[in-house]
């Protein structure tokens, strides 16, 4: 009976020893999850930041597209018109100096002709005189 009763008081103390080690296991355990919670409270604290940073963006995007809008429809009515007048009136002022071109060459010509004919006139005349 003895040996029974140093068996239990052996295994009483492995079991004390086991206690032990599981409270501090589990004071381990504690502490990590504490960790854990400090980690989840300061991601939510950056998921709300990122939430409140896409709601902005949101609103610059909205007003980045009106923006455009704004500069399309400015394109649309003024700038291409005013190419538009542009163009029609470029073509025509175009040929229009083309054509006094034409008429400043054949003057050349003809007032060359005119020099020509009024030294050799010139000459005759002091000839005569």
């Amino acid at each position: 009976m003895e040996k029974d009763v140093t068996d239990i008081k052996q295994d009483i103390t492995n079991l004390k020893q086991d206690v032990g080690s599981l409270k501090q296991d589990v004071g381990s355990l504690k502490q990590d999850i504490g960790s854990l919670k400090q980690d989840i409270k300061n991601m939510k604290q950056d998921i709300v930041e990122i939430k409140e940073d896409i709601v902005d963006m949101k609103q610059d995007i909205t007003n980045l597209k009106e923006d455009v809008t704004g500069i399309k429809l400015h394109m649309e009515n003024v700038v291409e018109k005013n190419i538009q007048i542009l163009a029609e009136n470029y073509l025509p002022t175009a040929k229009r100096y083309e054509e006094a071109t034409e008429k400043v060459d054949i003057l050349q010509v003809e007032v060359d002709n005119v020099k020509r004919v009024v030294t050799e006139h010139s000459k005759v005349i002091k000839k005569l005189a």
